[in-house]
């Protein structure tokens, strides 16, 4: 089963490459891109994750979207008051 994605996994390792998690990504392991990565970057993506993951391509649309939820999702929060 795929662990939770964690910020600086997400910030640092998948989003600088165009990549995303699905929204499903706890329960399926999938990791949406527009462009494919090399496999050397995802032998690296695997081995930090530490888990199976499975890369599907999607649109441009798709993968901006998925951007945006990830970003606020995995984002802390801010204190308001």
């Amino acid at each position: 089963m795929p662990r939770a994605m964690t910020l600086p996994v997400f910030s640092q390792l998948l989003e600088p490459q165009g990549i995303v998690p699905a929204q499903d990504f706890a329960e399926t392991g999938r990791l949406v891109f527009d462009q494919l990565p090399g496999i050397e970057l995802r032998a690296k993506i695997r081995f930090i994750l530490d888990t199976q993951v499975r890369f599907d391509q999607g649109t441009e649309d798709e993968v901006r979207r998925l951007m945006r939820h990830w970003r606020a999702e995995l984002s802390p929060q801010m204190d308001s008051r």
